[in-house]
């Protein structure tokens, strides 16, 4: 009896041994699997300094102040592609006006190029009355005095009776020569000085005919250049002849073409005013002075 009983104490204590060791057990893989494993600690500790910001205070202590709130934490990428793709947006539409305003002036350069390239010979003719033709005559030469010339002059003066008593009147006929951008400028200055009462005004474009000899005479001086090289190298007499022809011709034509193309290029440059000028004439009936055959 004793023995068994003996026996039973023997098996409860080595049953409650078992027990703890097997809860002991238990409570360490539940703490190890929490938080001790290195990889996970890594990570934690990882996200923590993501996070936080430690500050150390004078007293040596550690103090993490909390993580700072951004909006659009809880959607990334807002935030950053938004504001990036505002720029890039803003950015794109300044490239394309300033490429917009590029192509207009582009496009402005090339058509004032065209226009300048152009030539065109302007002219006008004009007939004005005036009080004084002296006083006239030499405000128009003060004006165009800068920009041109006066070309060709035909004036006379006519007898004209008022009451008895002679009165001379000038007319005439002057031809000027202005510079082709003051044209303008300068025939209203002389519309200005009088009474209007005939106008014309012509544009003539010869461009083609201007580009047209200006190419010709190219030529023709490419091909005397070509010949007097080839001359001093032949021997023969009769093909010197023949080139010395050839080159004769060439030379007249040259000449000829050159005097056309600055024939071409003068009337471009300075347009051509032809102004018919003269006295107002009297109020009372004049008529010129003529002879009967009762005087």
């Amino acid at each position: 009896m004793y023995s068994r009983k003996a026996i039973f104490v023997s098996l409860f204590i080595i049953f409650i041994i078992l027990l703890s060791t097997f809860t002991g057990c238990t409570s360490s893989k539940t703490v190890t699997g929490f938080g001790a494993g290195p990889s996970v600690q890594n990570d934690m500790v990882g996200r923590t300094s993501e996070t936080t910001i430690a500050n150390e205070s004078p007293d040596n202590t550690v103090t993490a102040s909390p993580p700072a709130i951004d909006g659009n934490a809880g959607n990334p990428g807002i935030s950053g592609s938004t504001a990036d793709g505002t720029e890039k947006s803003a950015s794109a539409n300044d490239l394309a006006l300033a490429g917009s305003t590029a192509s207009t002036d582009s496009t402005d350069l090339n058509l004032n190029e065209i226009l300048m390239q152009r030539k065109i010979i302007r002219n006008a003719d004009l007939s004005l009355e005036v009080e004084d033709f002296d006083v006239a005559y030499g405000k128009i030469n003060t004006m165009i005095s800068a920009f041109g010339f006066v070309q060709e002059t035909n004036i006379k003066k006519e007898k004209y009776y008022v009451d008895s008593k002679e009165k001379l009147l000038t007319k005439g006929v002057i031809v000027l020569r202005v510079d082709k951008s003051h044209f303008d400028e300068i025939l209203n200055g002389i519309k200005s000085l009088g009474l209007v009462y005939d106008e014309m005004i012509t544009s003539n474009d010869v461009t083609d005919q201007y580009f047209d000899v200006d190419s010709r005479l190219k030529l023709l001086r490419l091909e005397e250049s070509r010949l007097d090289d080839y001359l001093s190298k032949v021997t023969d007499p009769d093909i010197m002849f023949k080139t010395e022809s050839r080159l004769t011709d060439i030379r007249h034509e040259i000449e000829s073409l050159t005097g056309t193309l600055n024939k071409l290029g003068s009337m471009v440059d300075l347009s051509t005013i032809t102004l018919n000028l003269s006295e107002k004439e009297p109020g009372a009936e004049n008529v010129s002075e003529t002879k009967s055959f009762l005087d």
